[in-house]
């Protein structure tokens, strides 16, 4: 008993540490092994935190998080929104949207949903910092990635999270458990990562990244949670 209730008290910290809804987002330089080297045309055509109208880019819930860009699909506006849990399925849900507009022409490029419904409080956290848009290949598409919190327990344990990354209309994911260190059992840490296999239809650079981002993600909340212990 003693372990669970430290445990869960090292939880809640490194979720105010971790789990933070500022909105605002960056990406560390430092923590990329992959050099984008040559024309980085997208860069400063990136904005992020955007208003949206919800008539001309309709979406369910509250927004998250926005970004828009210009590629050769056009210009393109990223929105992830969410409904927190309610009700007797106690139902949190996560929605992202991108929409794209060419020749004044506007649709919808791609749309994906997720959700989690548990017997504790559930709810849905975009990981803090982990929102991208970048041209991780060079080939004129860019790619949107974001880190997503599934939680639904009832106690300290490790969490379900995925990665979300799309390239043009390609969706690609890696999914598996964080704070692992909560509960470090074989059991646990063999489901702590997998890589979608949509993966090997792509460019190998974007797994590459996609993978360096998420051990970067728990490589981090690790630091965190030993500095917490006084490890």
């Amino acid at each position: 008993m003693k372990w669970y209730f430290t445990s869960l008290g090292i939880f809640l910290f490194l979720s105010c540490q971790i789990d933070d809804h500022s909105g605002k987002t960056h990406s560390d330089p430092n923590s990329q092994k992959i050099s984008l080297s040559g024309s980085h045309s997208l860069i400063d055509e990136i904005a992020y935190d955007i208003p949206v109208d919800p008539i001309r880019m309709p979406y369910r819930g509250e927004i998250r998080q926005t970004a828009s860009w210009q590629d050769k699909n056009g210009k393109n506006t990223l929105i992830i929104s969410g409904i927190h849990a309610n009700g007797i399925l106690n139902k949190a849900e996560i929605f992202t949207y991108n929409y794209i507009e060419k020749d004044s022409l506007l649709k919808t490029l791609w749309k994906s949903e997720d959700h989690v419904m548990g017997s504790c409080e559930s709810d849905i956290f975009i990981a803090p910092e982990t929102l991208e848009v970048l041209d991780i290949n060079q080939d004129g598409i860019a790619e949107s990635v974001f880190m997503y919190i599934l939680s639904e327990n009832c106690d300290a344990s490790p969490v379900r999270t995925k990665l979300m990354m799309h390239s043009g209309e390609k969706e690609l994911m890696i999914e598996g458990l964080t704070k692992v260190f909560l509960l470090p059992i074989p059991e646990v840490e063999e489901n702590s990562k997998r890589i979608d296999k949509a993966f090997q239809a792509v460019d190998p650079l974007l797994s590459t990244y996609a993978s360096q981002k998420w051990d970067n993600y728990v490589r981090e909340e690790t630091l965190a949670f030993q500095e917490a212990v006084g490890n």
